[in-house]
């Protein structure tokens, strides 16, 4: 996961008046960046796009995770810190991209792919999306807009601009074992929820072992299908939109391993 920005202030103390007062600043200024949210136990990324609270997301391995509620609960929350991050649109659309775009041609393999034809391709598709270039020495992604790349987002480089940090990719990843993957712009999916007051739990004493195929954030839900709540408190523990555990809840209702009912049926 590759997002870059300039620190514009750290260790602010969620709940204190500093907060509210920081969010402020950066809403005159329209600013366009992230804040970095840490808890003991939990991260979030919550960024914001000319002064505006937009998407939110919890940071789970390296992965986000959407959560469309952390901008309405952000003053809330107590017992963590905050950092803010200034960072370009493109940085921020970058990350959208990857985690809500379509991936188009698989993964791509340097050695064996010419990336100034490939750019010619996406440019003759009008793509719009981002590219991301993974090399040894540099993790790199590229905004674009019907064809035309918009932005270059790296490891800070001093002295160049978009265009000559992308000539340089394109002349040395020949050389390198690296990744190419593609992202198709795309609106996030929408996924039918199921009844909020609905509660879940295991039909069997059988359990499965979530974490293998779901990683952390399924521990976590087959952890809460033992405690009988609602689709609704089980979202809030987890910190994430319904779309992220949609498809374990497939998975689990079909094959009938959980069952729900209503809390007072």
């Amino acid at each position: 996961m590759i997002i870059q920005g300039r620190m514009r202030c750290e260790g602010l103390v969620i709940g204190s008046p500093e907060v509210e007062r920081f969010i402020e600043k950066i809403r005159s200024e329209k600013l366009t960046g992230y804040f970095l949210i840490e808890f003991e136990s939990f991260t979030f990324l919550l960024f914001m796009e000319e002064g505006g609270l937009t998407h939110g997301f919890r940071v789970i391995e390296d992965q986000l995770f959407a959560f469309s509620h952390l901008p309405d609960i952000l003053y809330s929350l107590e017992g963590g810190r905050m950092a803010f991050f200034e960072a370009s649109a493109g940085a921020l659309q970058g990350l959208l991209d990857m985690k809500f775009g379509n991936q188009v041609y698989g993964t791509l393999y340097t050695s064996f792919t010419d990336l100034e034809k490939l750019f010619l391709t996406l440019e003759q598709k009008r793509l719009t999306g981002s590219v991301e270039i993974d090399l040894p020495f540099l993790n790199a992604v590229v905004v674009m807009e019907k064809g035309t790349p918009i932005d270059v987002v790296v490891p800070q480089e001093e002295g160049k601009d978009g265009k000559e940090i992308l000539s340089y990719i394109l002349e040395k990843a020949s050389e390198e074992n690296g990744m190419v993957r593609i992202f198709e712009r795309r609106n996030p999916l929408t996924i039918l929820y199921p009844d909020p007051e609905e509660v879940f739990a295991w039909s069997h004493p059988r359990r499965l072992k979530l974490e293998f195929a779901f990683g952390q954030l399924g521990k976590e839900f087959e952890v809460l299908l033992d405690q009988k709540l609602t689709i609704t408190q089980i979202l809030n523990r987890l910190h994430v939109d319904f779309t992220e555990i949609a498809d374990m809840y497939t998975y689990l209702s079909a094959k009938g391993y959980i069952t729900t009912k209503r809390r007072f049926a």
